[in-house]
């Protein structure tokens, strides 16, 4: 049930504020090591190939569990995770 809440909130939200205030957000809050690291072990062991489909490699890697709602509302890691995904792409072609 936690995951479909996660997976619905990934489909319905909107990042927060202006773009300048993301900025802002991630200057005074840089990305964390340890969740960066967990994303690159969650991202090294998928086994299936997510089909090019965010919704599916995010329903696998489930960053919600580990990413603040602050810093998920401030695309804090949205770029690491696009990054992730097209890795992620590569291995399964």
């Amino acid at each position: 049930m936690e995951m479909q809440k996660h997976l619905f909130y990934m489909l319905t939200s909107e990042p927060s504020g202006t773009e300048a205030d993301r900025n802002l957000y991630a200057n005074k809050n840089p990305m964390k090591e340890d969740i960066v690291k967990e994303l690159y072990k969650r991202t090294d062991a998928l086994e299936q190939d997510c089909q090019g489909s965010r919704i599916l490699f995010n329903q696998e890697i489930d960053p919600r569990n580990i990413i603040s709602q602050d810093d998920w509302d401030n695309n804090l890691y949205t770029p690491l995770l696009h990054s992730l995904q097209d890795k992620q792409e590569e291995k399964f072609k």
